[in-house]
């Protein structure tokens, strides 16, 4: 979700205002691949070439997509290149899961008011399996009791903290958040942010809010991200 939000989203619609689409397309699959060095040459090569491929469908005039399209794309091709790493995991899935995750999946056992704040506090990390970890935990045995704990997250002063606690709500989905997810969504200030609580509220059916937010923000690029989030083109 980070990855398409990020990159197929904020850069490559920030790139196209300086460049050609395809040089932009080019670019922002290249910086996509660059991320992923810790894996090696060829996983970047064969990385970027997918986050071309993911560029083009974005911008595409016949095939031109919003982020959400491309986020489940990105994620059913991640499981099926998985397929055999997965099948090759002993039946004990904690054991294989990270040692951060195990202490996350050990919470359970806890009272709500111990475990949830410690689950909230693990989507500010910079581990994936980690924020995944603490967002299922949370969307499967919490849903009834994280909101207010979810809430003072996204008001946190730590970056990664909003980010994550973004995207926990976009699992979640409390209705009681929407106000603050579109303060968030309003707030030309970071980007970033902007730009993933935009494709969050999309993912939510917000999209009659969103669209008038892309016609009345006081500047551009909030009302041209605005239109991004939504698949859309400005109204002439």
């Amino acid at each position: 979700m980070l990855e398409e939000t990020l990159f197929r989203g904020y850069i490559l619609d920030e790139l196209r205002r300086t460049m050609g689409i395809p040089l932009a397309v080019v670019t922002q699959a290249v910086l996509f691949g660059l991320i992923h060095w810790s894996q090696g040459p060829l996983a970047m090569i064969s990385i970027a070439i997918s986050g071309s491929l993911y560029g083009v469908a974005r911008v595409s005039r016949v095939f031109g997509v919003g982020v959400a399209p491309l986020i489940l794309a990105h994620s059913i091709f991640n499981l099926i290149m998985s397929g055999p790493f997965l099948a090759s995991l002993p039946e004990a899935w904690p054991v294989a899961v990270s040692a951060r995750c195990q202490e996350l999946d050990a919470l359970k056992s806890e009272p709500a008011e111990k475990a949830v704040p410690i689950i909230i506090e693990a989507l500010g990390t910079d581990d994936d399996p980690v924020i995944v970890c603490a967002m299922t935990l949370l969307k499967r045995r919490y849903s009834a009791v994280a909101m207010p704990a979810l809430r003072d997250a996204i008001e946190s002063k730590k970056r990664s903290l909003v980010f994550g606690a973004i995207f926990a709500w976009g699992e979640l989905g409390y209705p009681e958040l929407i106000p603050r997810m579109r303060r968030i969504a309003e707030n030309s200030s970071d980007r970033g942010l902007q730009a993933c609580a935009l494709a969050r509220l999309t993912d939510h059916g917000d999209a009659d809010w969103i669209r008038s937010l892309a016609t009345t923000a006081p500047d551009e690029r909030t009302r041209r991200m605005a239109w991004n989030a939504l698949g859309e083109q400005p109204k002439e």
